[in-house]
């Protein structure tokens, strides 16, 4: 059984996806908290698995806290720098097990391809992820000890005159240590009118390139995994500047994972 707690500002623990492109020389900055909680996992035959400690029941929560900033450092082309904070925590059985701190720093370019196809738009996005150095089996890892580097493209299609759209982003991920590298998939419907409440539905994927049957111990990290998140963000635009987001997620199905559910809130701010 999932269980979910409010949180107070937007996120959902790094997921890669592609916003638009600003203007040049403008700043957008982001501030998300997050949290989420579950007690299942689902094991490396993807099937669900309650959380115990001690041959007792336990729970797992993640807290998490990311900022990220934008600059438009040329027409159609943006710097990105995003970090984020998690608080882990496994408690059950008398036993209790934490970790916490910075998990890792994603430094990236993207750039606006313009087609010239209607209200359609294409970004590319090349960046890194400089994870927390935590070894593999230390109780409830923070990062995995090797540089990531992430290739994301996207197509994004407006339904003017309203707010409305979708849009598609395509990745890879190549881990340079003992994660298999991941497949990525992002999926967005947008509606709503611009100056009311606008909904977004999303729905992420993230997949390793191997499935080798790894047995997967939930206080380790996994070595290979999968998992497919599907949520709901309501967003206002509280002034021209600025927008608050607040939204649900749940995991549909994974692998080597935690079924965990959580409410997310977040403030954007553009100058």
């Amino acid at each position: 059984m999932k269980r979910a707690v409010l949180v107070c500002l937007f996120a959902a623990p790094l997921c890669f996806a592609v916003p638009d492109t600003i203007a040049k020389g403008a700043i957008r900055f982001k501030i998300t908290v997050g949290s989420f909680q579950a007690d299942d996992y689902y094991d490396f035959n993807s099937e669900a698995a309650p959380l115990a400690l001690g041959g007792a029941p336990a729970d797992y929560t993640l807290e998490t806290g990311q900022i990220q900033l934008e600059y438009g450092w040329a027409h159609d082309l943006a710097l990105v720098f995003r970090s984020e904070y998690r608080n882990r925590e496994l408690d059950g059985g008398g036993q209790n097990f934490s970790n916490s701190g910075v998990a890792g720093v994603y430094m990236a370019i993207r750039q606006r391809l313009n087609l010239g196809i209607g209200n359609s738009r294409v970004l590319a996005e090349t960046g890194v992820f400089i994870p927390k150095e935590d070894e593999l089996d230390k109780d409830l890892p923070l990062g995995s000890d090797g540089v990531d580097w992430i290739l994301l493209g996207s197509y994004i299609q407006n339904f003017f005159p309203t707010a409305g759209g979708f849009e598609m982003d395509f990745g890879y991920r190549f881990r340079n240590e003992a994660p298999d590298n991941e497949l990525l998939f992002n999926a967005k419907l947008k509606f709503g009118q611009p100056r009311l409440i606008q909904a977004r539905l999303e729905y992420d994927v993230v997949e390793s390139q191997d499935d080798r049957k790894i047995e997967y111990d939930p206080l380790t990290y996994p070595l290979e995994r999968g998992y497919q998140n599907l949520g709901l963000t309501l967003s206002k635009n509280l002034t021209n500047s600025l927008t608050a987001d607040i939204g649900y997620a749940d995991t549909l199905k994974g692998r080597n994972h935690y079924d965990r559910a959580g409410w997310r809130v977040g403030l954007t701010w553009v100058y």
